[in-house]
């Protein structure tokens, strides 16, 4: 079985949705392939870009 790693690197704001529309289309796309769970697999790694940059901008580690 192959596994697929998606990373993005977001900027989503409070009170947005947490996935963005690009990731979440991509992920139905591949989610409804009919080898989905028997030949592949996928994982999404997210990282809000926005929300490191307000940690950083506070002197907060990351």
């Amino acid at each position: 079985m192959k596994n697929v790693l998606i990373i993005s690197f977001d900027l989503i704001r409070n009170g947005e949705v947490t996935q963005s529309l690009s990731i979440a289309s991509l992920l139905a796309y591949l989610k409804s392939d009919h080898r989905y769970g028997e030949e592949f697999t996928v994982y999404h790694l997210p990282f809000n870009m926005f929300h490191l940059k307000n940690m950083a901008m506070f002197g907060m580690n990351i």
